[in-house]
């Protein structure tokens, strides 16, 4: 499959259909942010140069984070940091990261819908 902007924003929009308590996805391929969204309608807690420092450089610490522990743990299957007023997940995929941030009452449980879509890139 050829990975492009158009292909991403329909994956994009495909998570976003998938539950209402996801607020923000972006996706990072080969160390670039490639494509970042609110949901529509959604207020940002954070000014949108942290939401690009969220879609690129942390998920990118985060990863090399992961490359250094899969040796002794295995692969990541994502990584949660839990605030106050949002989740904060980064997920790897064959071809990326997505990262992706959700109400608190999000449901671990729906990541396996999530990780459904990414397997489609």
């Amino acid at each position: 499959m050829v990975l492009n902007k158009d292909e991403i924003e329909k994956r994009a929009k495909e998570i976003f259909n998938l539950n209402e308590k996801i607020r923000f996805v972006a996706f990072t391929i080969e160390n670039k942010l490639i494509f970042y969204s609110m949901r529509e309608g959604v207020k940002s807690y954070s000014p949108n140069n942290v939401d690009v420092e969220i879609g690129e450089l942390r998920a990118l610490i985060v990863t090399g984070i992961f490359g250094k522990l899969k040796e002794y743990f295995g692969e990541i299957e994502y990584f949660l940091t839990k605030f106050k007023k949002v989740n904060l997940f980064i997920i790897p995929f064959s071809k990326g990261v997505l990262t992706m941030t959700t109400e608190p009452d999000y449901l671990i449980e729906n990541l396996t819908k999530i990780k459904e879509v990414l397997n489609k890139i």
